[in-house]
């Protein structure tokens, strides 16, 4: 019997070559397999039992998506419009057109001046506010109000220079404080611009009006209790709040 020759080296290079550039059965992806994958795949995924953890959020979504979300938008003109229901009391009026002789004898560009009181009650008058309001009479502060927040020495030193029209001895005596003048009415008009910031106080506090505006001068916030200071002679705003809780009980 005859032994077949063995291939040619062509022959065996030719078949070497196609065994490489055929891929393996098991890499090749058809579109058939692919389907079979994926529906096998889904099949799995149905038959398993999800996580404890997938299940409180598939949970926690479905209750999510039954609650309703409301968004509350804040008005803010509520608090005025609800404040027209209110039954409003009336705004008292203080003022005293005297209080503009209290001015510098010697030095007419001084800063505090008559027109810084004059030019706000003639706007005030111009707008018509004046007449919507109760407006009362003005008061002289007592010795004895001014007294209680007040030295002795202030109330004295004021009273020598009442009615004095010796403008060098005026000047004189400004000249001891910090920014201050006075003017032979300037006493009595002090004791007018404490006594009305007082009186108004005590009105609102007992209820008979809600709120109120004391345009005095001089003015009264610099003072201090020994002395006179930055256009202040009696601290008017102290006296009265001073007043609200020695006599009407007020706490603070």
């Amino acid at each position: 019997m005859s032994t077949p020759p063995p291939p040619s080296t062509q022959a065996r290079r030719s078949a070497g070559e196609a065994k490489k550039s055929t891929p393996p059965a098991s890499n090749i992806v058809t579109r058939n397999g692919a389907r079979k994958a994926k529906i096998q795949t889904r099949a799995m995924s149905a038959g398993a039992k999800p996580s404890a953890s997938v299940l409180a959020a598939k949970k926690k979504a479905q209750l999510r998506k039954k609650q309703t979300v409301d968004t509350v938008l804040r008005d803010h003109y509520q608090v005025a419009m609800e404040s027209k229901l209110k039954v409003k009391g009336a705004t008292g009026f203080v003022t005293e057109p005297r209080m503009a002789e209290h001015r510098c004898l010697w030095d007419d560009t001084y800063p505090e001046c008559p027109e810084r009181l004059i030019a706000v009650v003639d706007r005030c008058r111009e707008l018509d506010l004046i007449s919507q309001c109760k407006e009362f009479a003005p008061r002289a502060a007592s010795k004895e109000e001014l007294l209680s927040l007040h030295s002795p020495s202030v109330y004295d030193l004021l009273e020598t220079t009442h009615q004095n029209n010796d403008e060098k001895f005026l000047e004189e005596v400004s000249s001891k404080f910090d920014a201050i003048y006075i003017h032979p009415s300037t006493h009595e008009l002090a004791l007018i611009a404490a006594g009305s910031t007082i009186d108004m106080v005590e009105r609102i506090v007992k209820g008979e009006i809600q709120n109120g505006v004391a345009l005095v001068r001089p003015p009264g916030h610099h003072a201090m209790r020994a002395e006179p200071c930055g256009y202040c002679f009696y601290n008017n705003v102290a006296l009265a709040a001073r007043h609200a809780i020695d006599k009407l009980g007020v706490k603070r």
